[in-house]
């Protein structure tokens, strides 16, 4: 859903200023923001305590103390903060999703770009309103309906609305990778030079595409001083795009390079351009704080914790939910004024490429798809050494030998050429600057 191919509609082209300001027709329909955002958590947290049964379990000492209906947004931090774990332990508990709505509702996994995946529930009113939300980010990205967009992403069905822009000849699908074919898709140097062909012939208006692999191939055209004359955008989604990355690929493709920030529990949260690489909040659609460890707001310039509450999900509520995510703010965001807010910087999880007897290079997504089956991992890391051997980290308290064994039988037909080393540990040490990177690779080739 999240990353469809969106027809322009005139539902859309209001949002066309977006990042220059003018951003007025809103899910709120004009009401002013905070007091929107106030008034649709008061009716989320009236139904999730009634009605869902996690939290009407983790309200039960709150309401004990006081209301759970808020007079102002800053009473929110009296409720307390939900994490992955809490969602992943409520979910083996049967517990996570709201009986009323479970039949009805649309189901996703998560990639587990911040641990292991779990299933998200989506009511019909959530659906609905995050279409809103992509559609305008797509929008104002150039993803116009008449434009020829360039999509490079690992490979998969094309839905109806993905084939009938590419049988029209306005959409072209590039795979850098294969999930059930890892070793036989990786990028290599012949499947480099191909991927720039195909860029060249097809002569994209728009290029989307995986932050790691649009970077390898922004070099080889940058080597090959080449600049696909027609393009109007270039869109970076699904991995974390540090700023010197922005801007050395703003500088390469000459034109404006959007970041889009999202995942299956909340996505369309922000959006950027290489303009200014502020990342405006869909705060018609989130009610978003940045926390530091103690969970206060976090000091301007200082990273965060990203804390969400979705407004319009019922069948799987998200009230203060941490996503494993960090942002650093500026000054005034915390103060909740009138005004729409953008998060300065987004500081993911950079990870690296993973590359392979031969030549083959695999991007970080497959790995994450490889552990989305994988529930009874709490986390993962990836790390390689050497060009012919994988450690792989497991954090789990259930961790089974026979649950490792397979595993590992899996991943080694994945990739016959490489011994798969997997070792359980008590925890997964962070790196630098306390981001965790899940795919670690020493390899320069």
């Amino acid at each position: 859903m999240m990353y469809g191919l969106y027809r322009a509609t005139s539902a859309t082209k209001f949002c066309v200023k977006y990042l220059r300001g003018d951003f007025k027709k809103k899910l709120n329909g004009g009401k002013d923001i905070r007091r929107y955002q106030l008034e649709k958590i008061n009716k989320l947290i009236k139904y999730a305590a009634t009605k869902n049964p996690f939290y009407r379990n983790l309200y039960k000492e709150v309401q004990s103390k006081r209301s759970l209906q808020l007079t102002d947004l800053d009473q929110i931090k009296e409720l307390p903060l939900v994490t992955k774990e809490s969602l992943k332990k409520a979910l083996s508990n049967h517990l996570l999703y709201t009986p009323e709505l479970e039949s009805k509702g649309v189901f996703t996994y998560t990639t587990g770009s911040t641990g292991t995946p779990f299933c998200v529930g989506l009511d019909e009113s959530c659906v609905q309103a995050r279409r809103v939300i992509e559609n305008r980010i797509w929008y104002l990205c150039g993803l116009y309906s008449f434009r020829k967009v360039l999509k490079i992403w690992r490979k998969k069905s094309l839905s109806q609305s993905d084939m009938k822009p590419k049988l029209r000849g306005l959409a072209e699908y590039i795979s850098v990778g294969d999930v059930k074919n890892p070793t036989e898709s990786a990028i290599n140097e012949k499947g480099i030079e191909s991927l720039i062909e195909q860029i060249v012939s097809f002569d994209p208006e728009v290029i989307r595409g995986y932050a790691s692999a649009l970077i390898e191939i922004a070099g080889e055209l940058e080597k090959r001083a080449i600049k696909p004359s027609s393009l109007k955008s270039v869109i970076c989604s699904a991995e974390y795009l540090p700023r010197d990355k922005w801007n050395y690929l703003s500088n390469v493709f000459r034109t404006e390079v959007f970041n889009v920030y999202g995942g299956t529990e909340a996505s369309g949260v922000a959006v950027g351009s290489s303009r200014d690489q502020k990342m405006r909040l869909s705060e018609d659609l989130y009610f978003i704080e940045v926390l530091d460890e103690e969970g206060n707001p976090c000091a301007p310039g200082s990273p965060g914790s990203i804390t969400i509450t979705d407004l319009s999900n019922r069948i799987m509520p998200l009230i203060r939910y941490q996503i494993g995510d960090l942002a650093i703010v500026g000054e005034d965001f915390h103060s909740l004024n009138s005004d729409w807010r953008a998060f300065d910087e987004v500081l993911g999880r950079q990870n690296d490429i993973i590359h392979l007897p031969g030549g083959g290079k695999v991007y970080s997504h497959i790995w994450y798809i490889h552990f989305r089956d994988e529930l009874w991992v709490e986390q993962f890391q990836v790390v390689q050494n050497s060009i012919d051997e994988i450690q792989i980290k497991l954090r789990s308290a259930e961790g089974t030998a026979d649950r490792i064994r397979n595993l590992k039988n899996r991943l080694s037909k994945l990739y016959p050429l490489v011994h798969i080393k997997i070792d359980l540990v008590d925890r997964i040490d962070a790196g630098k600057g306390d981001k965790l990177r899940m795919i670690v690779s020493t390899i320069n080739r």
